[in-house]
């Protein structure tokens, strides 16, 4: 198969195409190019297959089949109706949802990352796949043994603005957890600015979410490209990760990433229970499960009270990432699926 995926500019490109490419050009007979949705200028290279992530063009659909190629829609988000508290670079105006529910109808697969997302495109396509997320430990390398300096816990959570509606769930939790603990520190990355005068530094770092914390006892890190982060993100020095996610459609429609970075990385976390980590977090074995804000309060406490329980936890979350969610055993599922449809 020749196939030419077109990505998003989101760090889902490398998650989605980049590292699938890399390994079906690698380890099989089949070629896979990865290209700049923008750069689409009705040309497919004589390709069998061409991969629209989140496009909203049913134009460029017509265009591709009358080339003689399948289409596939990639998604790993709920696109639509993400509801009205989310970033308003998120919301789609009716004419784009329009164009993205005809783009979605038009293609002859669709690939997501869950049952859950499954279920959302499948009221406007029935041929959707589920192809789950794995991480590519070639890319992501092993966990950093460069020593942090300092006597204070690093408390850390990274992520981008589609996850404002979160930070606002546990900022009072943080607030709560910084009080009662003296030597923890708040460590953010990619989202959730700071406070400053400067005109500049606003612009720069965005609006500051986290008000009622002191600035001595939080940092604020800015996010890099997808191909930079896996050593960007062992230089963060979390002793413990969290993933808060505030129950909702788009949310429900998630992978646990998180789970896989702060794993792939040997630091412990607490992630949202519900359907997102459920599934994949052992609850106290791989990583802590919370719901409630007592119950976020109450697991991060004793991930800070007990050094032994973070241990053991990113011992066993390691393993488990090498063991069921390495890439290199499960590439060939983007192979069978694509074949499927010629």
């Amino acid at each position: 198969m020749k196939i030419l995926a077109f990505h998003n500019r989101t760090g889902s490109k490398h998650w989605r195409l980049e590292q699938i490419a890399k390994y079906l050009n690698a380890q099989t007979e089949h070629e896979m190019f990865v290209a700049d949705s923008a750069e689409w200028n009705d040309e497919i290279l004589d390709a069998d297959i061409v991969i629209a992530q989140m496009w909203r063009n049913p134009k460029a659909v017509d265009v591709c089949h009358r080339l003689g190629a399948k289409v596939v829609y990639e998604a790993d988000d709920a696109m639509i109706g993400v509801g009205t508290h989310r970033s308003e670079l998120m919301k789609l105006t009716p004419e784009q949802e329009a164009d993205t529910i005809k783009t979605i109808q038009a293609c002859d697969l669709v690939t997501v990352t869950t049952e859950v997302l499954k279920d959302h495109y499948s009221q406007w396509n029935k041929n959707v796949v589920v192809l789950p997320n794995y991480l590519d430990l070639l890319w992501w390398g092993e966990p950093s043994s460069v020593k942090k300096y300092g006597e204070k816990i690093r408390l850390g959570w990274a992520g981008s603005l589609s996850h404002t509606a979160d930070l606002a769930f546990i900022s009072p939790i943080i607030e709560r957890v910084l009080k009662e603990f003296d030597h923890v520190k708040f460590v953010y990355c990619g989202h959730g600015g700071v406070s400053s005068s400067s005109p500049l530094t606003q612009m720069m770092n965005g609006k500051d979410l986290f008000p009622n914390i002191p600035p001595h006892r939080r940092e604020y890190i800015m996010g890099v490209e997808s191909e930079y982060w896996p050593v960007k993100s062992k230089t963060l020095g979390f002793d413990i990760g969290i993933a808060p996610l505030v129950e909702d459609e788009f949310n429900a429609c998630k992978s646990g990433i998180k789970w896989m970075e702060y794993s792939a990385n040997g630091i412990p976390g607490v992630y949202s229970s519900g359907v997102v980590y459920d599934p994949i977090v052992k609850h106290g074995v791989t990583g802590l499960l919370a719901r409630s804000p007592d119950e976020w309060f109450e697991a991060v406490s004793r991930l800070i009270l007990d050094e032994d329980l973070r241990r053991n936890l990113a011992r066993e979350a390691l393993t488990s990432v090498y063991e069921d969610y390495a890439l290199d055993g499960h590439y060939m599922e983007w192979v069978d699926a694509y074949k499927k449809i010629l």
